[in-house]
């Protein structure tokens, strides 16, 4: 799960290709480092609405819900809260143009005054941009793509997986770790370095995790600096694994796992796995909230990511193989 500020949540892919082209002899390196993640949402996701002193929400009354993306106002393109409040029309009826659910909707509402400070309002509570942590997946070597969470940034106020405009992978500390228990999961605590010193660039949020083109040279905490192959989904064993995620301040070091099961018939939930290694439950509980993204590795492989935690048994949890995060990334899917 990836670990982020209000706003983030998890979610995965569904696509139906052969995969066969992708996988083969592909070479990535391994990622585990505790990253950085900031994105500007494509549009002003709609999360709840605000009454104006004893006057109803506008946003309410115009039949706005949750997860609703306000993409215009009046005809005018909406790229974040300024752009909206600059073009509310005082005293007349205003048309937003909305996705929900994939239609384009066109809502009608009329601003009311809010007394509290005299300004015209909507009534709207928005987000326009989310950030938080996650684990660095892979970089491909040749190409400089990179991928991060294993699942999508989702809006837990929404209940939607939030659409972008774009946003950056940046550099992050380690700074401590609430463990996970039965019932509680735990998180990661980190902070972003040299004032979010840029790592990457964000172009897609899809349901197997971010993806984008990693624009620093190098990361001086890399454990495999060297490509690894990757394995096909056929290829995928029950049995001992690895994982490699950065829980301390030492750095991104590696974890001792089983994999329980595999399922080759799901998009998104292919691997249940088991965390084994003391070290790694002594610090942790287990997997927790920040460990979303950590790369899977077995026989010398990349077989997958670290998506889930079972919220009842912090030692075991989920993965999607790293042959259905390529399978997303070459076809564009959000």
């Amino acid at each position: 799960m990836g670990k982020f500020g209000k706003g983030l949540a998890a979610a995965l892919i569904a696509f139906s290709l052969s995969l066969g082209a992708y996988a083969e002899g592909r070479m990535l390196i391994p990622g585990g480092q505790l990253v950085g993640v900031t994105v500007k949402t494509d549009g002003l996701v709609y999360v709840g609405a605000s009454d104006l002193g004893s006057s109803p929400s506008p946003a309410r009354l115009s039949g706005l819900k949750n997860g609703d993306v306000i993409t215009k106002i009046n005809g005018v393109a909406v790229s974040g809260v300024q752009s909206l409040t600059d073009n509310v029309q005082s005293g007349k009826e205003n048309t937003l143009e909305v996705m929900r659910g994939g239609e384009t909707l066109s809502l009608r509402l009329t601003p009311k005054i809010d007394p509290r400070d005299g300004k015209v309002k909507i009534g709207a509570w928005v987000r326009e941009s989310v950030a938080g942590l996650g684990t660095l997946t892979y970089i491909d070597p040749k190409t400089g793509e990179f991928a991060a969470l294993g699942h999508s940034i989702s809006d837990p106020d929404a209940n939607i997986v939030v659409p972008i405009s774009g946003g950056q992978l940046l550099d992050a500390k380690f700074t401590g770790v609430i463990k996970g228990e039965k019932g509680a999961p735990g998180e990661l605590s980190g902070a972003f370095l040299n004032d979010g010193a840029v790592l990457g660039e964000i172009r897609e949020n899809a349901e197997s995790g971010i993806k984008g083109t990693f624009t620093k040279a190098n990361l001086n905490d890399y454990v495999y600096s060297a490509p690894m192959e990757i394995a096909k989904k056929g290829e995928v064993k029950t049995g001992r694994a690895e994982i490699l995620s950065t829980v301390s301040d030492t750095g991104t070091d590696v974890y001792a796992i089983d994999i329980i099961a595999v399922d080759e018939t799901e998009n998104e939930r292919n691997l249940l796995i088991k965390v084994t290694d003391q070290a790694l439950l002594n610090k942790t509980g287990g997997i927790v909230q920040g460990m979303s993204g950590s790369p899977i590795l077995q026989n010398g492989r990349i077989v997958g990511a670290v998506t889930h935690v079972l919220v009842n048994d912090p030692t075991r949890g989920y993965g999607i193989f790293i042959e259905n995060m390529l399978k997303a990334a070459e076809n564009g899917i959000n």
